[in-house]
């Protein structure tokens, strides 16, 4: 069995090739950032659970904080975790993302351990802390620029980057503010500007802790249909 792209491009377990070639019944088939496996002799997407716990340790008592918690999300996808204070959440994100390793369960990319891989994995991971992360004493565009020439390759060049920074900044709808000091920003814009940063890398995965945290609440809504637009 073969699979191809709208290129027609042919995948196998593991590679790509030009030619036909056999895939074995159970096998896994990459096509993008989509896995499906051929059960069978049908293909469907690929969907494995695995559910993920967290203890943690204080003055000696051991707590649960997450309970054989088990998701599955699909590209293209916008999901909020929703829960009280201290519910847990913020330790969720941190399981999923690779921030925190849990306790036990497993984090699958695609089919693929995040934590055995996250050395590969790492580079299309995007996330914000619930903290802006951002220089308040640089205008927006000098800000996104400087944290580009950390984060792109040592090969972009000065075009590259400044283009780039120019296309975060029409994602996150912070257009004509490109001269305007960081303090000088609204809340939400800082926390777009703060997107921006984690935009710049061009993530598969994007995670935000508590986004809208501090908010009024049609800058809320705003921002929430930034994020959504941003998953088409």
């Amino acid at each position: 069995y073969a699979a191809t792209d709208e290129f027609h491009q042919l995948f196998v377990p593991g590679r790509s090739c030009q030619f036909r070639d056999v895939c074995i019944d159970s096998a896994g088939i990459l096509t993008g950032i989509v896995l499906f496996s051929l059960i069978k002799h049908q293909i469907a997407k690929y969907n494995e659970k695995k559910k993920v716990a967290k203890n943690v340790k204080n003055q000696g008592k051991s707590f649960n904080i997450c309970n054989d918690v088990t998701l599955s999300i699909e590209p293209g996808e916008l999901v909020a975790i929703i829960g009280g204070s201290g519910a847990g959440k913020t330790t969720l994100m941190n399981a999923i993302c690779g921030y925190n390793r849990p306790t036990s369960g497993h984090v699958l990319i695609n089919g693929e351990e995040l934590y055995d891989t996250y050395d590969a994995l790492k580079n299309i991971i995007g996330y914000v802390p619930q903290q802006d992360i951002v220089y308040d004493n640089l205008t927006l565009f000098s800000m996104l620029d400087y944290a580009a020439k950390l984060r792109l390759p040592d090969d972009v060049s000065r075009e590259e980057r400044h283009h780039r920074v120019q296309q975060v900044i029409e994602i996150v709808e912070l257009q004509g503010k490109e001269a305007t000091m960081i303090r000088r920003l609204s809340g939400g814009q800082k926390k777009r500007a703060s997107i921006a940063v984690e935009l710049l890398s061009d993530p598969t995965l994007f995670f935000l802790d508590e986004p809208a945290s501090g908010l009024d609440p049609g800058t809320e809504r705003n921002l929430m249909r930034t994020l959504k637009n941003m998953t088409n």
